[in-house]
């Protein structure tokens, strides 16, 4: 596992950087870095307590890469079902994480996070709906 974020991991978990198989980098990422961090993954984790949204969210789907997230903000939103979304608990979360280690779950999700990838550049479709969304409010 792999654990970039800026400020000190260890206040949030500690312990976690001495766990065999993980690696804390303490940094900001550079926006210019994200798109090849993302890529990298086999998963991405969103442990957010709180959230309106991420931005890292929807560039993993835009690469295909799938998403476990708590179930915070508008994080169920923008995961199109390109993941698995679970209650903000340590518990819940380490199991997805989990399940995610499953090869056919996790095949599963990639596809979800194709899909809800290629819904992301859908801008006819985006434009449709939105117009769509805009009459039924105006025929109200």
């Amino acid at each position: 596992m792999r654990v970039v974020r800026e400020g000190e991991a260890e206040s949030c978990a500690p312990g976690l950087a001495a766990l065999p198989g993980v690696t804390v980098e303490p940094r900001w990422v550079p926006d210019s870095e994200i798109a090849g961090l993302v890529a990298a993954a086999r998963a991405v984790v969103l442990p957010y307590r709180e959230a309106s949204q991420s931005g890292v969210l929807p560039i993993a789907l835009a690469l295909g890469v799938p998403v476990v997230a708590t179930d915070v903000g508008g994080l169920a939103e923008q995961m199109g079902g390109g993941g698995l979304l679970v209650p903000p608990e340590p518990a819940r979360l380490a199991g997805a994480m989990g399940q995610m280690l499953d090869p056919a779950t996790h095949a599963a999700a990639a596809a979800r996070a194709r899909q809800a990838g290629q819904a992301l550049t859908d801008w006819p479709g985006m434009a449709e709906r939105l117009l769509a969304g805009l009459a039924s409010l105006l025929r109200r």
